[in-house]
C-alpha cells in the first residue's frame, strides 16, 4: 500500500474544510427555487434573486438566477401621513345681523335668563334666552298683548302690566289678555358665545 504523504494529507484537509464551508458549498451547489419550472422564459424572484426558466437538453431548468435589489421606500410613501401642525383655527366673525348676546357658560340648563342687545337700543331689544337639551332657544321679551315688557319670576316668564303668563319652552301664552306666542329667534353658540339673529 502507498505512503500518503503529508502533503497530500494536508490537501485533503483543506478540500473538506471547504467543503464544509456553507459559501463554497453553496457556490459548488447553488440553490434554485422549489417550484417547478414549467415553460422557456417563465421568471420568479425567489430569496432576492431572479430565476428564469430555460431548456437545458430536453428538460426545463432554472438558470443561475441574478441578485435583485430590494425597493427602498419612494419619498410619496415617506411623506404620505405628514405630522399635523398645530395651525390656528379661524375666528368666527358673525353677519351683520347676528348679535353676541350672552356667554355660553352664563346660560344653565332649564334657567331662563334676560339678556339685552347694546347693538340695537332704537328701540330697545331684549331677550329671553332658555337652554334646553336641544340647545338654547331665545324670545323677544315684549308681551304680545302690548307690548310691555316679560320678566322671569321664578322660571316663569309673565308680563305684570296684565298678567299674561308663557310658557318658557314654547314662548305660547298660558294665561292672561295675551293671545300670540312670544315671538322666537334664531340662536347661534359658538366658540364659547350665544348670538342672537335679529333684524337691524
Amino acid at each position: 500500500m502507498p505512503q500518503i504523504s503529508r502533503r497530500q494529507i494536508l490537501k485533503i484537509l483543506s478540500g473538506l474544510v471547504l467543503l464544509a464551508n456553507p459559501l463554497f458549498a453553496e457556490a459548488a451547489n447553488p440553490i434554485t427555487p422549489t417550484l417547478k419550472c414549467t415553460r422557456a422564459g417563465q421568471t420568479i424572484i425567489w430569496r432576492n434573486r431572479k430565476y428564469t426558466c430555460v431548456k437545458s437538453g430536453k428538460k426545463l431548468v432554472w438558470d443561475k438566477g441574478i441578485a435583485v435589489a430590494k425597493p427602498k421606500a419612494s419619498p410619496i410613501q415617506a411623506t404620505k401621513n405628514p405630522v399635523a401642525t398645530n395651525s390656528p383655527q379661524p375666528t368666527y366673525t358673525p353677519t351683520p345681523e347676528e348679535f353676541e348676546v350672552a356667554k355660553s357658560t352664563n346660560v344653565k340648563l332649564n334657567q331662563p335668563i334676560a339678556v339685552n342687545n347694546s347693538s340695537l337700543n332704537f328701540p330697545s331689544r331684549s331677550y329671553i334666552l332658555v337652554r334646553r337639551d336641544s340647545g338654547i332657544i331665545a324670545f323677544n321679551n315684549r308681551c304680545t298683548h302690548e307690548g310691555a315688557e316679560v320678566e322671569i319670576s321664578d322660571g316663569k316668564l309673565i308680563c305684570f302690566r296684565h298678567l299674561s303668563y308663557f310658557d318658557p319652552v314654547s314662548g305660547s301664552p298660558t294665561s292672561g289678555p295675551a293671545l300670540k306666542n312670544l315671538a322666537q329667534l334664531t340662536v347661534i353658540e359658538r366658540d364659547g358665545a350665544v348670538f342672537v339673529v335679529d333684524a337691524p
